[in-house]
């Protein structure tokens, strides 16, 4: 790194700027590095996350004397502008695909990504939701600013302030003594993608839109507003407008956060693209692992693509990496697929067990019977080589078959009492076992 720096600031332990120079003279460019001070936790001299200038990262080096912290901004180097123009040319090709689904969804994203409005993207769970917003961050002005993620769902409402608006020093008890930066501040000039956005409560909507409207808003225990320019990208696997129809979803909020709406096609409409998705997943795996490279046999890609894929993307990877660990000489066929396949559960499977009064405990030995039997019939009984596969004992697994003979015949006595039938394991969720997901899209 170039030691020549571009811009200096200096500000004590409340924030407040005592001098700057250089490019530091910039009001935003002080607003972005008021928001790294008092991150410093351990080294002096630390680098933190390059300062977007000019559509470039550019790297800050902060130095803490007492209470008095310096942050100092350098050049870009050369190889750094190579590098972010090689991410940017390769944003939209982690989108793998070539069917007419996946092209016209390129295209879309290609032509809102320099728009700079919000976006909402609906689509059903394991469809690359948060794939399709980090590229169009990639492909936006604002590609060398920050790019926030934030799971709504799996936040409090209780913890949203102090995680969104962040808190100034002394705001509660046990509170760090320098404050602490929110994630409104941390995606300043960049983009906030917050996922799973139908699942935020509507008390917590009602705080986020005042945001949303100005960019203004007060960290916990200060009245001084700050302002944050951020790209807001959401998104929900949820039915927006009938939560609209229904109050559970303010329709102020939907329009604020869905200025354009891209729906993202789900797996079983793109089923050309699984021998695609398929071999880029065992490449992964391969260079993950340090194994050998490892491909799908002709049968294999048939009969992934003769599925439904109710989990879409997400599962049909968890398949194919499963699957891999089970194949012999560097080759995944139909039955590493099914044996891959054997620990999962179907939405009707469960549902059956629940109407038989069933415990976790039973649930989860019919998931490994499952795959015990799946992978005795794959080794043709060799119980050594299935135990093996499995990585458990062979005395766990005679225990086992032992136990599941006696409750298939206190089963078998079950059913001639209630004419009950029971549904055999199937290897993969059917359409049929899950409710129907419908899409809605603005304008």
């Amino acid at each position: 790194m170039n030691d020549h720096c571009i811009g200096a600031m200096i500000a004590d332990s409340q924030g407040t700027i005592v001098h700057s120079s250089g490019v530091a003279r910039s009001p935003d460019v002080q607003q972005w590095l008021r928001t790294q001070l008092g991150l410093l936790t351990g080294d002096d001299g630390k680098i933190v996350r390059g300062l977007p200038l000019n559509g470039l990262w550019h790297p800050v080096r902060i130095h803490r004397c007492g209470d008095t912290e310096i942050a100092l901004v350098f050049p870009v180097e050369a190889k750094r502008i190579a590098r972010a123009a090689v991410e940017r040319s390769n944003a939209l090709d982690r989108i793998i695909g070539s069917s007419s689904a996946i092209e016209s969804l390129k295209e879309e994203v290609r032509r809102i990504a320099s728009k700079d409005v919000t976006v909402l993207l609906i689509g059903e769970s394991g469809t690359g939701k948060e794939l399709v917003a980090r590229s169009i961050h990639e492909l936006s002005k604002r590609h060398a600013a920050p790019y926030v993620a934030v799971n709504a769902a799996a936040l409090p409402a209780s913890l949203f302030e102090s995680e969104f608006f962040g808190y100034a020093t002394g705001a509660f008890t046990g509170a760090d003594r320098r404050g602490k930066r929110g994630r409104l501040e941390q995606a300043h000039t960049g983009t906030l993608f917050l996922d799973e956005i139908g699942d935020m409560p509507i008390e917590v909507q009602v705080k986020l839109l005042r945001v949303l409207q100005d960019g203004q808003f007060e960290r916990l225990g200060s009245a001084t507003p700050t302002h944050s320019d951020f790209r807001l990208i959401s998104a929900t696997h949820r039915d927006i407008g009938e939560m609209v129809r229904s109050n559970q979803f303010r329709l102020d909020m939907f329009y604020r956060i869905g200025a354009v709406t891209l729906r993202l096609p789900p797996l079983r409409e793109r089923l050309a693209d699984i021998p695609c998705l398929a071999e880029a997943f065992l490449a992964e795996f391969s260079a993950k692992h340090g194994a050998p490279r490892i491909v799908l046999r002709a049968d294999a890609n048939h009969y992934l693509m003769s599925q439904s894929w109710p989990g879409n993307v997400r599962q049909l990877r968890h398949v194919v990496e499963k699957a891999a660990i089970f194949a012999d000489d560097c080759e995944v066929g139909v039955d590493d697929l099914r044996l891959a396949e054997a620990g999962q559960v179907s939405i009707a499977e469960t549902s059956v067990l629940t109407r038989h009064n069933s415990t976790v405990r039973h649930a989860i030995q019919e998931v490994e019977i499952s795959m015990i039997r799946e992978a005795l019939n794959r080794y043709d009984g060799n119980k050594r080589r299935t135990a093996a596969a499995l990585g458990i004992s062979r005395g766990y697994l005679y225990k086992r078959l032992s136990e599941a003979g006696a409750r298939a015949e206190d089963d078998a006595v079950c059913e001639g009492r209630k004419g009950a039938t029971r549904l055999r394991p199937t290897s993969l969720l059917t359409a049929e076992s899950v409710p129907e997901v419908r899409h809605f899209s603005a304008g």
